[in-house]
């Protein structure tokens, strides 16, 4: 649906996310503004985005598969579309007879439109949006394309669904939706509440296959989970509200455990200050961040645990735009186990090739960190940062050593090309430096005395 809207009771910081459990039950998580959120999910999702399906706004809708049963408990309480007030998010049933005339006008994108999916094309049942076709909605003033749709009566009943965003204290719904609806409090201290209990849960074999492997899996049955706490499970972003402490570039967030007891959770991997590893750091006299600002401390995106893929990206060369490059990328988000970034910002006071000896120069000690660390199967660079590895070390026949050790190397625009390559490479198991997940506050209270573990934040 369009997200350029500003529909009532939206949330700027909500985030949502399908999970399956081990009975293959799908649940929705959503996190009202605050609390941990397992890397690489894309915020500002709502539930309701995700109850008939995902769009992530680069490939083509995601549909659940629900059944007519789980279609049904959906539909209560129709409206005469005559009568109905609000198009900006609503459900319709047309009559079938007219499907491919209703979508034939769906498919209109010039002013005055609506954007549809399909729940399901046997009863008629689609998902609209016609916020830009109601001029008035205080004296029903229709337009464009549902106006035709009216006309022709195409459209035989609308049904209003509750908003059910941000439900933490929602003690009551009016449907029997087909999903365990899970929520975060805005206190990330506390953990996340099952709220809802379908008599009809949606099973995995109702997704797309293609989309399946996006998901997460939670250990355990959700008919047996009041509570969870997904950081202790993913590896989640989030600013925790006490301590937390850094080993070797892994930082720890203190938060309550499913258990009930206080421990600390990973949350960030190849958290190295650029500056332990600068050549200019003494005499430019840097503390926590570089002076000219060349790297920080989180410096990439996180989508596993165990990172099988180094993906190294140049900041000046529109970072988020490559990475919405990736997603669409299967080989790289869905196959391979992590993909972090390295952010290198322009210098504009420098010529091209001034600046390529200047990155070569300071990143090498911090690239090798990384590798030492993580000893990735394969490398994944944009064509800018791909310059720098080739001044630096050298590629040769798709391979480049680095620590006396031979990696395969992408670049970026070839990475469909050789999809299967990376894929068999990506699917291998974790070589690198592995920290627990969870270490308990007895434990890292004798990794700080021990000079292992360092106290950042009290």
């Amino acid at each position: 649906m369009k997200k350029d809207k500003e529909y009532p009771a939206t949330h700027s910081m909500s985030t949502a996310w399908y999970m399956v459990d081990d009975e293959g039950n799908v649940g929705i998580m959503e996190y009202e503004d605050n609390g941990p959120v397992p890397y690489g999910l894309e915020e500002c999702l709502f539930a309701n985005d995700l109850l008939f399906g995902y769009d992530d706004g680069v490939k083509d809708f995601v549909n659940i598969n629900l059944t007519d049963e789980q279609i049904k408990a959906f539909l209560k309480n129709p409206c005469s579309p005559f009568e109905f007030n609000w198009y900006g998010n609503c459900i319709v049933k047309i009559d079938t007879t007219k499907t491919e005339r209703f979508l034939k006008l769906s498919a209109y994108k010039g002013k005055k439109n609506i954007s549809c999916h399909c729940i399901s094309k046997k009863m008629g049942v689609y998902l609209i949006d016609a916020w830009d076709c109601v001029k008035d909605y205080s004296k029903q003033v229709i337009e464009g394309v549902l106006k035709i749709m009216l006309d022709e009566n195409i459209i035989l009943e609308v049904y209003e669904f509750e908003d059910i965003d941000s439900f933490y204290d929602l003690v009551e719904f009016k449907y029997d939706y087909p999903y365990y609806l899970y929520s975060q409090p805005y206190n990330p201290e506390l953990l996340q509440r099952r709220v809802f209990v379908p008599k009809n849960p949606v099973k995995i074999t109702q997704i797309p296959k293609h989309f399946r492997e996006k998901i997460h899996r939670i250990k355990g049955c959700f008919k047996d989970l009041e509570t969870m706490q997904i950081a202790q499970r993913y590896q989640c972003k989030f600013y925790g509200w006490e301590s937390s402490y850094i080993i070797d570039g892994v930082i720890y967030e203190l938060i309550t455990l499913e258990d009930g007891n206080k421990g600390y959770v990973k949350t960030d991997i190849l958290a190295y200050p650029f500056k332990d590893y600068c050549p200019d750091a003494k005499q430019s006299s840097c503390n926590e961040y570089c002076l000219d600002r060349l790297y920080e401390v989180n410096n990439k995106r996180i989508y596993n645990n165990n990172p099988t893929v180094l993906i190294l990206c140049s900041y000046y060369s529109d970072f988020y735009e490559k990475i919405n490059v990736l997603n669409s990328k299967a080989c790289i988000i869905e196959y391979s186990e992590f993909v972090p970034c390295l952010y290198i910002p322009k210098n504009k006071d420098l010529k091209v090739k001034d600046y390529l000896d200047e990155i070569s120069r300071r990143a090498k000690p911090y690239l090798e960190k990384m590798i030492e660390y993580m000893n990735p199967y394969v490398i994944v660079s944009d064509n800018d940062y791909f310059e720098v590895l080739k001044q630096t070390y050298g590629i040769s026949n798709g391979e480049i050593e680095i620590n006396n050790n031979i990696y395969p190397i992408y670049n970026i625009d070839d990475i469909n090309e050789y999809k299967e390559e990376i894929i068999q490479l990506a699917n291998q198991e974790y070589r690198g430096i592995y920290y627990p997940m969870v270490i308990s506050q007895e434990e890292m209270q004798e990794l700080e005395k021990e000079n292992i573990a360092i106290k950042i934040k009290d």
